[in-house]
Parts: C-alpha cells; structure tokens; sequence
C-alpha cells in the first residue's frame, strides 16, 4: 500500500483468531470489508473446546497491528487470538492453501 498526501500508511498483516460456530454450527465471517479485511478462510476447527470454534486466518491491511485486530473485532466475535504477522505490501497467502475467491480484495 502507497501512502498518499495525508493518509497513514497501510501495513499488511497476515492474522489468525479462533471464531465460535453460531447457533446452527456456522461460522460467519466477511469475505472482505472497506476497512481493510481484503480476504479470510477457515483453516480448521478446535475439536472438543468448549466453545467449539473454527479457526479462521485473514488478510487484513491496517496502520498497525492493534488496529488489524480492531478490525476483527468489529466484524466478527473472535474468542482468541491466534497470531498477527507484519507482511509485504502485496503479500498474498500461498494459494494451494488459501485459494483465491471471487470478493477477495488481494
């Protein structure tokens, strides 16, 4: 991400938080959001925790890490965090285990 005249500069992170199933076993998270989820998958699940969750890992561009969080915070109800990863500017996940999808923002 460039910086322009008076926007901050944008980092990419490569993130990771634990998201409980909602009442009917589903896990419900953006494909992409204006403030800087470009992309996320659901990698695995917690087996017998309690709650049960899915693990999720995302992409999200963001001036700093708590504000990458900020944004998983906003859209979705993660129960744990994970990991946050400072990547290059055009990072994208390896796609054999990521795959590209249609709403992405990569």
């Amino acid at each position: 991400m460039k910086a322009t005249d008076n926007a901050p500069t944008s980092n990419r992170y490569w993130v990771s938080w634990y998201e409980p199933f909602d009442d009917e076993g589903i896990v419900r998270i953006p494909r992409s959001t204006p403030e800087g989820l470009r992309a996320a998958w659901i990698s695995g699940q917690t087996c017998g925790a309690d709650p049960e969750c899915a693990t999720v890992c995302a992409v999200i561009d963001a001036t700093n890490e708590g504000a990458a969080w900020a944004v998983v915070e906003k859209r979705c109800s993660p129960v744990q965090q994970r990991f946050i990863e400072r990547r290059g500017d055009d990072w994208k996940p390896p796609a054999d285990r990521f795959p590209p999808y249609e709403g992405a923002t990569l």
